[in-house]
């Protein structure tokens, strides 16, 4: 009796997980963020579902042109980061997804957010490299935050090439550390180092 309960425990969580990742992926994102909150409600001690509540909403900002809209997708995520950092302290995953937070605000309004949080942003990234040094994510993310800048004010991209370089050696070595385990940027950090600004570069140094 014990082992029914546990195993239908366990697939209530799996099925919930994968119904968030199957909208997420369908690009009704309003729709997963509400099934990973009920998933995280459920689950009060497992930050993963707290963590993809907030990364959908995230990731999902960086499209839209509204920015009231804006505001009140990055204002939810934030209160799921914070709960998935009381959730899990002093967690390298979580870290980054705070920096990925600041760098969509960034992003919103760069003129009056760009001073104001790029030290905090950077902060968070560097953060997350500390508390694991294996994990990609916070090197991929950072470089990709430096390039952004730099372009800005027309400075040499070349650095930030190197450790976009430097976070893919990282992703080939990573390991996950569980199930649902945050394991994207990989394809993304590629993308960038194909990318004119980098391949730009490496035409002038030959």
């Amino acid at each position: 009796m014990t082992v029914t309960v546990f195993a239908n425990a366990q697939s209530a969580y799996d099925k919930g997980m994968q119904k968030g990742f199957e909208y997420w992926g369908k690009g009704e994102n309003e729709k997963a963020i509400a099934i990973f909150d009920r998933v995280a409600q459920a689950e009060k001690t497992n930050w993963l579902p707290y963590y993809y509540s907030a990364q959908v909403g995230i990731t999902g900002s960086f499209g839209e042109k509204d920015k009231t809209k804006v505001e009140q997708i990055l204002s939810k995520a934030s209160i799921s980061i914070d709960s998935a950092m009381a959730t899990s302290k002093d967690n390298s995953e979580v870290y980054t997804l705070k920096g990925l937070l600041l760098t969509a605000y960034v992003a919103s309004d760069p003129m009056v957010n760009g001073a104001k949080l790029s030290g905090k942003t950077i902060m968070m990234y560097e953060k997350a490299m500390v508390l694991d040094s294996t994990n990609p994510r916070p090197y991929y993310l950072k470089a990709q935050f430096g390039m952004g800048a730099a372009r800005f004010f027309k400075q040499d991209m070349q650095p930030f090439c190197e450790e976009i370089s430097n976070s893919i050696e990282k992703f080939n070595n990573f390991t996950l550390k569980g199930k649902y385990y945050p394991d994207w940027g990989k394809k993304q950090a590629m993308a960038i180092l194909k990318s004119n600004d980098c391949k730009a570069k490496k035409k002038d140094k030959k």
